[in-house]
């Protein structure tokens, strides 16, 4: 009865095909919304109407932080306000899939909602949709690794991501060399691929993926080491030590990467930096600091001891 009754509205609306009445439609819908206290039935009213608002020239419905749908279109927002009503992953699929086909005008926001969608999936219940949402999220990790990084980190762990492996192997490949790799392993890509017309069948630009592999080159060897010579960077970087800050600059500035540069010893000196890829050489690289701490406390307690031993200068 409730579908029947939205579909009807929704029918009115898209007949009258403009924008005050799609408006007016989504405003019945709504009060159809707050009517209802089944979190499934509340999800279903927000899929038509974000549905509604996004295929009649409307999109300013869904971005607009007072209008009746803004709100929800807040990644964050709308994952907490499930989590609230206990909805299974499965249940929030269509409605992150909406989310996602109406941010138009943020491809930051798309990819966060492309992202939830193939979240979504489970081992079993992979479908053809679960893989074209799976690529468009491997394309968009591609193309900006850096501004979504904490949200991408756990991409390559999907499912529905590794599902790739037989439906898109060359995809999945490159979208591995930019969760985990470094520029030498991205140049060994493209040389491997054909050269850069590879990443034109993803509509991804060359320059702007080399450009974010030397950004986080430079963020891996940074959480390797403290302190690090220019050539090293200009190494690992491919590039020249004249060219070393510009890049240290760059990684700062995309907010993984904090460090400071000492232009008279020629070394960057890391204070923090994001650690991209941890297995076995990052836990043996930890418990080398931590060895390294332990003994460092170890020599100021002795030290201490020993000055309360001495006796006291009157």
């Amino acid at each position: 009865m409730l579908n029947e009754l939205a579909d009807s509205i929704i029918s009115i609306a898209t007949s009258a095909d403009n924008a005050d009445s799609t408006a007016k439609a989504i405003s019945l819908l709504a009060t159809l919304y707050n009517m209802r206290s089944d979190p499934t039935e509340k999800v279903a009213l927000l899929v038509k109407m974000i549905r509604l608002a996004s295929s009649n020239k409307t999109s300013s419905l869904l971005e607009a932080d007072n209008s009746v749908l803004g709100k929800w279109m807040d990644p964050t927002r709308l994952v907490t306000m499930l989590d609230e009503w206990k909805v299974k992953a499965a249940g929030r699929r269509e409605l992150y899939r909406a989310a996602a086909d109406g941010s138009k005008k943020s491809s930051n926001t798309k990819q966060q909602f492309t992202l939830l969608v193939v979240e979504t999936y489970s081992k079993s219940d992979i479908d053809s949709s679960g893989l074209d949402a799976a690529k468009q999220a491997a394309i968009g990790a591609i193309r900006d690794p850096v501004s979504l990084f904490v949200q991408q980190r756990k991409i390559l762990s999907l499912p529905v991501i590794q599902a790739l492996e037989k439906k898109d192997a060359s995809l999945l490949a490159l979208l591995k060399v930019f969760q985990e790799g470094k520029l030498e392993d991205y140049h060994s890509y493209i040389k491997s691929n054909g050269g850069d017309k590879v990443l034109t069948q993803w509509e991804l630009s060359a320059d702007d993926c080399s450009r974010h592999m030397r950004i986080l080159s430079l963020c891996s060897l940074a959480a390797e080491h403290e302190e690090i010579p220019y050539t090293v960077v200009a190494k690992t970087l491919q590039t020249t030590s004249g060219d070393v800050e510009k890049w240290v600059i760059a990684a700062v500035s995309s907010g993984l990467l904090s460090a400071k540069m000492d232009q008279l010893q020629e070394k960057v000196m890391v204070e923090r930096s994001v650690v991209r890829k941890f297995d076995m050489e990052q836990w043996k690289a930890l418990q080398s600091r931590l060895h390294l701490w332990k003994q460092n406390v170890g020599g100021i307690l002795d030290a201490y001891k020993l000055s309360l031993k001495q006796p006291q200068v009157q």
